[in-house]
């Protein structure tokens, strides 16, 4: 999966957020830092992460994700937390698809 590259932090929609957030989810490499999803995968039969793992994950990668926007472009208003943690609760399979991936 090729990187994606921002230059305008403030033009991020819903929807490019919620791909970014997918896109993690779906790569092998980055999916191992999405420390919500630890306990559906640990133990010695992992299961699949269920609504609540995915939309605690989001909570917290989306945390990361301000922090950074703020860092670089500190007036940016991004998509409250809230109305991305709905988008990404409505989008479950998506998710669930990226991360059997």
């Amino acid at each position: 999966m090729p990187p994606t590259q921002i230059t305008n932090v403030s033009e991020l929609t819903k929807e490019g957020i919620g791909d970014l957030y997918f896109r993690s989810l779906g790569n092998i490499e980055t999916r191992k830092m999405h420390a919500g999803l630890v306990t559906a995968r640990s133990g010695p039969t992992p299961v699949a992460p269920v609504i609540h793992d995915v939309e605690l994950d989001f909570k917290c990668w989306y945390s990361g994700l301000l922090s950074l926007a703020h860092a670089i472009d500190p007036g940016v208003e991004l998509v409250p937390a809230q109305e991305m943690t709905g988008y990404i609760v409505q989008n479950f399979e998506r998710a669930k698809t990226a991360i059997a991936a």
